[in-house]
């Protein structure tokens, strides 16, 4: 318990040096395909042991190819699919939402 305590106050100050490493550029935009790569990565490793794997490369370059192609796809899938998707969502939420509550107001001189 006192180590997470420990990791919580040190990504909270984010003075550390993981914390700037973590700042990096690629890492954030990594960040942001993350949940693109989720959803992708399951369906490329099917298609890849179907077409890859048999010509039989060498291991290195087949883990560096899965990880090129998996970044890839995963970035078409967020700037084409999940950014449009999140502004559509935004929109319609704008147009979904009841108007406010209409304040009522109490005159003063009613108050006993």
């Amino acid at each position: 318990m006192l180590s997470v305590a420990v990791v919580v106050g040190v990504f909270a100050v984010g003075k550390g040096a993981l914390s700037r490493v973590l700042e990096l550029g690629l890492l954030v935009w990594l960040g942001h395909i993350s949940f693109a790569m989720y959803l992708v990565h399951q369906p490329l490793i099917g298609h890849w042991v179907r077409v890859v794997e048999p010509v039989q490369t060498s291991v290195w370059l087949e883990v560096l190819g899965f990880a090129i192609a998996l970044i890839l796809l995963s970035a078409a899938v967020f700037y084409w699919i999940e950014r449009p998707g999140m502004t559509l969502a935004r929109q319609l939420s704008r147009h979904l939402r009841p108007p406010p509550a209409e304040t009522i107001t109490v005159p003063t001189d009613a108050v006993a």
